[in-house]
């Protein structure tokens, strides 16, 4: 075990110790505590927070649009009670300009207090073509078309909607504008009083805080051609649902989630909803707890796969240590196992060196030996006819892939005495000697038959490539290729 507990020594240092990895997983498991619970104060903290935030925002907002909407019913109140209206509406046709002109002229004194929150004030008489507005006289098409963004279909829906109801108020909601219309009848004339506002007036805008805001109503004098109204809550929440919710006051939510509060308005059972889509949950927290959640086990896991490690690898290495080292070396405490091996394999190597050197000289004589024992397998009186014999077995086999150790091998002799012998009776080694028969055969082989192809030509005479063949051509031929020497046979030259 002493390699083992070394290598652990060396690995964590010489200050870790058993009662020291208690104690920081003691103080890891406090961290872990103090850090959850920290979180859920923050988080708790922080839902508070949001709350009052977002109950600030929707008051906020809520009163501006409740604010609105009593300016828009005061201007009609105040433009219905005026003496000048009743003349316009009531004149006979001789004094009609006359009248509209005195009216025009109050409506524009009126306006000017509305103009300061972008209110616009219009009144037309049924089946007139004119519109007084508090600037100018306008058509009632281009009214429609230019001014109040309404298409004829939804002219008429409002019309009918006001005809059939038979209330005095009714509200107009488009994707542009916010319609406060109040009928006034005179005997067997009506007159439309218009007051207007944007509505983006009542929409919530900011860069603080992700936030919803929205409203709608159930009441049939509210008219909504919005053409994307407003979807209430992720619950599927309907506005009957809320007909028990109190007016002027705000509520939360009946599934009583975080940021989603309602208020029914005072005016035209309008229904306001606001939701926040900012994530509560405090980022540092969670990732403190994230980070020391996966940390700990890690740390866990690298000492654990470290101890394994250290026993599966190391331990051949111990084992090793007991067989070359002696028990005095073993004994050392100054030195660890591996080092006491390096420094013995190093001795063991300086000390053979000399019987390396010896062993190389022994493998080269041996080797000597056998090419002199190689060189007697063929008798002195032999070697006269050997070069007729090599000459003929090349012949014989020109068109084969043949080599040097096919040739050794036929005359049972070695591939290194073969090579000087070859070069000694030939006066050529056997790749040059091969190549000049093999194109001494091409010549007469096209000599013989000037119409055959050059590929046939290399084929027949053992080279399988036409490109080397040409080189070999070439190279005994002055330069001359295939090519040109068939050429000059077929002519005769």
């Amino acid at each position: 075990m002493k390699f083992y507990e070394s290598f652990l020594h060396k690995l964590y240092g010489r200050f870790f110790t058993r009662i020291v990895f208690l104690q920081l997983t003691a103080l890891y498991l406090v961290t872990i505590f103090i850090t959850a619970a920290f979180a859920v104060w923050k988080q708790f903290s922080d839902i508070q927070k949001l709350r009052e935030k977002e109950s600030f925002l929707f008051q906020e907002q809520i009163e501006r649009c409740e604010e609105l909407y009593r300016s828009l019913s005061v201007a009609s109140l105040h433009i219905s009670s005026m003496n000048t209206l009743h003349r316009f509406v009531l004149a006979s046709p001789e004094e009609y300009y006359e009248h509209m002109t005195f009216f025009a002229q109050d409506l524009k004194r009126l306006s000017t207090p509305y103009r300061q929150n972008d209110i616009r004030l219009f009144v037309f008489r049924e089946g007139d073509e004119k519109v007084v507005t508090d600037f100018n006289l306008r058509t009632l098409d281009y009214m429609l078309s230019t001014e109040w963004k309404i298409s004829s279909e939804q002219y008429e829906r409002i019309m009918r909607t006001i005809h059939s109801g038979n209330m005095p108020v009714y509200i107009v909601w488009t994707d542009y504008y916010v319609f406060h219309i109040k009928l006034q009848h005179y005997v067997d004339k009506y007159a439309y009083i218009v007051s207007l506002l944007p509505l983006s007036k009542m929409q919530y805008t900011t860069t603080d805080i992700s936030y919803q805001f929205t409203f709608d109503s159930q009441n049939a004098a509210v008219i909504d051609l919005r053409s994307n109204p407003p979807e209430w809550s992720t619950d599927e929440q309907t506005l009957s649902d809320l007909s028990g919710l109190p007016v002027d006051e705000i509520s939360l939510s009946p599934n009583v989630k975080t940021g989603q509060l309602l208020f029914r308005s005072r005016y035209y059972d309008v229904v306001y909803w606001g939701q926040s889509e900012q994530n509560i949950l405090s980022n540092f927290p969670l990732l403190a707890l994230s980070l020391l959640g996966i940390l700990g086990p890690l740390l866990f896991l690298l000492y654990f796969l470290s101890v394994k490690t250290s026993k599966k690898i190391y331990g051949p290495i111990q084992a090793l240590a007991q067989i070359v080292l002696t028990s005095q070396e073993i004994a050392d405490t100054q030195t660890d196992e591996i080092t006491q091996i390096a420094v013995k394999i190093r001795n063991l190597k300086e000390q053979n060196s000399e019987l390396e050197r010896r062993l190389e000289a022994v493998s080269h004589d041996i080797l000597l030996a056998q090419q002199k024992v190689s060189t007697g397998q063929i008798p002195k009186e032999q070697e006269d006819t050997l070069q007729k014999r090599l000459t003929d077995y090349i012949l014989a086999h020109l068109a084969e892939d043949i080599s040097l150790r096919d040739i050794a091998d036929e005359f049972g002799i070695s591939l290194s005495y073969m090579s000087v012998l070859f070069k000694n009776k030939m006066d050529s080694n056997f790749k040059e000697y091969l190549s000049y028969q093999r194109y001494l055969n091409a010549l007469s082989l096209m000599q013989e038959n000037p119409e055959i192809k050059i590929k046939d030509v290399a084929s027949e005479v053992g080279i399988h490539n036409v490109n080397t063949f040409i080189r070999i051509f070439k190279k005994y031929s002055n330069d001359v290729t295939p090519k040109q020497y068939l050429g000059r046979n077929r002519n005769g030259e």
